[in-house]
């Protein structure tokens, strides 16, 4: 048998040098179609019915009140970083009603303005961009900031899909890019043999390209965006060189073919709560105040289906007091102004672990008595906090005592930098729960309240101590507040 074969570089003739090129929103707006007649599951979750408070009409070129005027179809989010120090044209309270009449659109950056063009060519008429949305300065801004910030939730999981840029450090620098559009073509194998006169076709597709950008995309570090991510219906991500399509039913489809490879996370309930909050904290924060309420519609989407479940500064009642173990992986300053209380993940920065057992049973394990936190928007118990303290009866151990049992194994691991700088000795241990191979507690230091039971979190330890049942029954078990 003989074999002749021939390499065929795409079926279109044109070479799309740039991801805004006709043919590159054109194979976009193919994924979105797709998905769309073909993938009932992309939609399960999405009510299309529901709508933010604002809307950019792309067609009449100006923001829509969605209280007075019902959109006429579906909306699409933009996902993108902000930069440092922006100083793009945002919504305020003085020009707000203006742009119901028109928004400005030649004074906006260059990302919003080609976000709006891929609307347009998609034939989706309404656009949501949080920077044009939801107001960023002058009167009643901080109350429509936290009213808009509470449904994150509803914003992207009912859109019909989200745009991404994954590669832009600020909206400044666009969606599109150049590139040589030759590489980018689906590269097609005609194989023709003696034996048949029907020749067989073979198309070689190119893996790994999409986790390999995302891995160093500016978006991909950005710590709001993991909420934009998991809980869209479907992405387009607009990268340095091609265009990515995700949605429930397909996973990392490119240019070139499908990408099998992928491992970044796209929907929410693959992964438990603790799994994200890790995801979540090794990404970067412009604002440590957003620390809470940038996770807020991943928690208030995981929030299990108990009516008297309570979400305290980002914990689960039922969950406390295991969900206080803890620990932080990455040791920086204390912040300067309040996050969180100091039990919660949220007070400390940089990347946290969680210990989720197996634990044992033991009569020694701590009981949660009493939680509270001071909430800043009284209706959004998944947002910032002022304030909050829990009260916790359990087993409490000094720092010389636990040394001198343990002796080599123990570890310590504290939340902040200048916690090593004092003396260990200062500190207590409360143990928390157990397991086969020993105990799990916080490190507690005392406040400077002046209370006799009131400490602050400042660690996470674990030791094995020998014959830990006659050990543990030494301890003295108190009610402290840890605040």
């Amino acid at each position: 048998m003989r074999l002749r074969m021939t390499i065929h570089a795409g079926i279109a003739e044109e070479s799309a040098d740039s991801t805004g090129h006709p043919l590159v929103l054109e194979q976009a707006k193919s994924w979105v179609d797709s998905c769309m007649e073909q993938h009932d599951l992309c939609d399960r979750a999405r009510d299309g019915s529901w709508y933010p408070a604002r809307l950019i009409d792309v067609v009449s070129g100006r923001l829509v009140s969605t209280a007075d005027h019902t959109p006429s179809g579906p909306y699409i989010a933009l996902s993108y970083c902000w930069g440092e120090n922006p100083s793009f044209l945002t919504l305020t309270a003085a020009n707000l009603t203006q742009w119901t009449v028109a928004i400005p659109a030649t004074d906006l950056p260059l990302g919003f303005k080609q976000a709006m063009e891929v609307a347009s060519r998609l034939n989706v008429r309404y656009l949501w961009i949080d920077a044009l949305c939801i107001v960023q300065s002058g009167s009643g801004s901080v109350e429509d900031w936290h009213c808009q910030s509470a449904q994150m939730r509803h914003v992207y999981s009912n859109c019909l899909f989200t745009i991404a840029v994954s590669h832009a450090n600020k909206p400044e620098e666009g969606l599109f890019c150049s590139r040589d559009g030759s590489l980018y073509k689906p590269l097609r194998l005609k194989i023709v043999t003696t034996d048949t006169l029907t020749p067989r076709y073979w198309q070689l597709e190119c893996f790994g390209k999409f986790d390999e950008e995302l891995d160093r995309a500016p978006l991909t570090r950005r710590g709001w965006v993991l909420q934009e991510r998991l809980l869209s219906p479907r992405i387009l991500t607009f990268g340095c060189k091609a265009i990515y399509w995700d949605c429930a039913a397909e996973e990392g489809k490119t240019e070139t073919g499908s990408d099998s490879a992928i491992r970044h996370p796209f929907g929410i309930s693959r992964s438990s709560l603790h799994t994200l909050i890790e995801v979540y904290t090794s990404r970067n924060l412009t604002s440590p105040m957003d620390r809470l309420v940038a996770f807020s519609a991943i928690a208030e989407t995981k929030a299990p289906s108990r009516p008297n479940n309570r979400y305290f500064a980002g914990h689960f009642r039922e969950e406390l007091p295991k969900s206080l173990l803890w620990y932080a992986s990455t040791h920086l300053e204390k912040p300067a102004i309040y996050v969180a209380p100091s039990w919660s993940w949220a007070a400390a920065a940089g990347y946290h672990q969680f210990i989720d057992g197996p634990f044992t049973t033991s009569k020694h394990d701590a009981k949660v008595v009493h939680v509270h936190v001071d909430l800043m928007d009284e209706v959004n118990q998944y947002g910032q906090v002022s304030g909050g303290f829990i009260r916790i009866e359990g087993c409490i151990a000094r720092v010389a005592f636990v040394k001198k049992s343990v002796e080599n194994h123990l570890w310590f691991y504290f939340d902040y930098k200048h916690c090593h700088e004092r003396s260990w000795d200062s500190y207590l241990f409360l143990l928390i729960a157990t397991t086969e191979d020993g105990v799990r507690d916080l490190i507690l230091d005392k406040t400077t309240s002046g209370k006799e039971d009131h400490f602050q979190r400042v660690g996470f330890a674990k030791f094995w101590p020998e014959k830990s049942e006659e050990w543990l029954e030494q301890l003295e078990r108190r009610l402290v507040t840890i605040v």
